[in-house]
């Protein structure tokens, strides 16, 4: 401090300077740091090009730390001005450029600086954090699809740190979990279930139960709740289990807790285990509020319908049917109607076949009031279900043109989907162009598809001939 109140005069104030600089950082007094190495690059020709460089890289730091942004991109693009700016020295100041941009929002800028840095150095020391700022930016600005391709090549790069792994892993799993076709909750589950394997690679936290690791409650829950729709009952119980038991260090909002005791009361009913089931589900109406009361009821009609209570299942979905959130009536509908094609096979084998056609045609007019009025993509697939169900039940009522005009619309709708191409599949069968048919099907046989599409496509191979 002698040598630094003497001034620049003294023979040592640009390394006492320096040094005290350096310490005030390392304690984490970012403003006084900042303002010593102001005053340390005011001696300007007195140092070297290499201290110099050295300096305003760190002060790019230190003020990007106290949000100054925009003197901090001032020096950046000083140094990347300099015509003799020694290559190391440039990879550096354009990965502070990057980074300053960046953590300003300005994300255009920082794209074209992430891709100046990623031309000239692509394996350079910053290269996997440059391309996770350009994939985050990118998504900012909703340029999906280059956003999650820069954020899956950082995902898979062994050079990034774990942190920086996971954390491009959950802005996958974020974005995907927003789209509803089968791909894309494909590619949000594979994300999270990556994430989950990697973060016990992590130094875990004392006390911690690793089958928390690395997930939130809302992502288990919602892992859980795919696992359900892909019919893998105990894999959704594996991830439900911390939601619904008291953890150590594992806080769980009550809102979650409900709804995992929804999603436990469904992997009971498919694992056969009707009174846990129950149990589960009466659970989450007592803690849950309405929204989760609702979903429970719309579980408790499944599980009546799965132990052949199929009157007491419709009487408990038809107050759902009219409910004022459109996916619990949507649902209702969906479910009151597969229970009327079940009490219509009931018929027909009793010879009822006047009770059949009653029971088909209620079964018609639900499923069209799903394809009506809730062909909303956040309800995706049930829509595109709705249709082919409707089809087949205008099949069994001797309709065929009615059913041809479902996998019309199917096909119309939805056509770039796997449900179009199913509908596609479907209308070139009717045309007896089977080859064709079995072609397209084929195509949806090595899809990851929502098991009844899947069952549906398997069958119709396994009648054409063209299965496996």
């Amino acid at each position: 401090d002698v040598a630094i109140e003497h001034g620049p005069g003294h023979a040592y104030y640009a390394p006492a300077l320096l040094q005290r600089a350096k310490l005030l950082a390392a304690a984490g007094q970012t403003k006084q740091a900042a303002d010593d190495y102001q005053r340390y690059l005011k001696l300007g020709d007195k140092l070297s090009s290499e201290a110099r460089h050295e300096a305003t890289l760190t002060l790019i730091d230190l003020l990007r730390q106290l949000e100054k942004y925009d003197e901090a991109g001032t020096l950046a693009q000083g140094m990347l001005k300099e015509d003799a700016l020694p290559t190391a020295m440039r990879s550096q100041a354009l990965y502070r450029q990057t980074a300053v941009q960046f953590a300003k929002g300005d994300d255009k800028a920082a794209i074209a600086s992430a891709d100046n840095y990623l031309k000239d150095f692509p394996q350079g020391d910053h290269a996997t954090e440059v391309l996770y700022m350009r994939g985050r930016s990118l998504l900012q600005l909703g340029r999906v699809d280059e956003g999650l391709t820069a954020m899956n090549k950082v995902a898979e790069s062994n050079d990034a740190t774990p942190a920086l792994r996971i954390d491009a892993l959950r802005r996958i799993s974020m974005q995907r979990r927003t789209e509803t076709d089968d791909k894309s909750r494909a590619a949000a589950a594979e994300a999270l279930e990556t994430l989950h394997k990697l973060s016990l690679t992590v130094a875990p936290q004392p006390g911690n139960d690793p089958a928390v690791a690395g997930l939130s409650p809302r992502e288990r829950l919602w892992l859980a709740e795919y696992a359900l729709d892909q019919l893998q009952a105990k894999e959704a119980m594996a991830w439900l289990a911390p939601l619904v038991e008291a953890l150590p260090a594992f806080e769980v909002p009550r809102d979650v807790r409900a709804g995992a005791l929804v999603l436990q009361g469904r992997a009971h009913r498919l694992l056969g285990d009707t009174n846990a089931a129950m149990t589960a589900l009466q659970a989450a109406i007592a803690i849950g509020d309405a929204q989760t009361g609702l979903r429970g009821r719309l579980e408790i009609g499944r599980v009546l319908a799965g132990d052949e209570k199929l009157n007491e299942a419709l009487a408990e979905w038809e107050s759902l049917i009219s409910a004022s959130q459109s996916a619990v009536a949507a649902e209702a509908s969906y479910e009151s109607a597969r229970v009327q094609r079940r009490i219509a096979r009931q018929r027909t084998l009793a010879s009822d076949m006047a009770g059949a056609e009653k029971a088909n045609r209620e079964a018609q007019r639900l499923f069209k009031r799903v394809t009506l009025l809730y062909s909303h993509p956040q309800l995706s697939p049930l829509p595109e279900l709705a249709h082919i169900e409707a089809a087949e039940v205008a099949r069994a009522l001797g309709d065929n043109a009615a059913a041809g005009g479902e996998y019309a619309e199917l096909a119309k709708r939805y056509a770039q989907s796997a449900y179009g191409k199913y509908g596609q599949a479907m209308q070139l069968l009717a045309q007896n162009k089977r080859g064709d048919a079995i072609f397209l099907l084929k195509q949806l046989e090595g899809e990851k598809l929502d098991p009844r599409l899947t069952t549906r496509v398997e069958a119709q191979l396994k009648t054409l001939g063209g299965g496996a």
